[in-house]
């Protein structure tokens, strides 16, 4: 009998560039972070926003995580609303003329233990019925 060579796998590595990060824009001097997806929720949520950035998310759809990072400035009723309409745009009900979006401060959001990433919990809201907004249609953009 002769010895046969074990075959090598040969897998092929997908040479995927990384997944673009979390959106950043600009409103006023007001940094704003939108998640593309759960993981980055989870990480703009956790990781990147500090106790009192205001948090926002469309009520009761799926949607992304909106960060509004205040720098300890007072937010202007104005940007408060452009965010909410961010966190609609960014929302499952971005089609729709209104939406509610929840805003509360970030030390009150939790993640729901055993759940994904991006699932939370949130107390102290304050509920926005704002038009979604694309902050990419404004040139001044980030």
């Amino acid at each position: 009998t002769e010895a046969v060579p074990a075959k090598r796998s040969r897998r092929r590595r997908r040479s995927a560039a990384a997944p673009p990060g979390p959106r950043e824009f600009d409103l006023d001097g007001f940094t704003v972070l939108v998640g593309r997806n759960a993981t980055q929720n989870h990480a703009i949520t956790f990781r990147r926003a500090l106790p009192d950035d205001l948090w926002l998310h469309a009520r009761g759809i799926p949607g992304a995580h909106v960060i509004l990072r205040l720098a300890g400035q007072v937010v202007p009723d104005s940007i408060l609303t452009a965010a909410a309409g961010i966190a609609a745009f960014y929302s499952r009900a971005a089609a729709d003329r209104h939406v509610e979006v929840d805003v509360t401060a970030r030390k009150n959001v939790r993640p729901i233990r055993g759940a994904g990433p991006g699932q939370v919990t949130y107390r102290q809201e304050r509920t926005f019925r704002v038009p979604p907004y694309d902050p990419e249609s404004t040139p001044d953009s980030g």
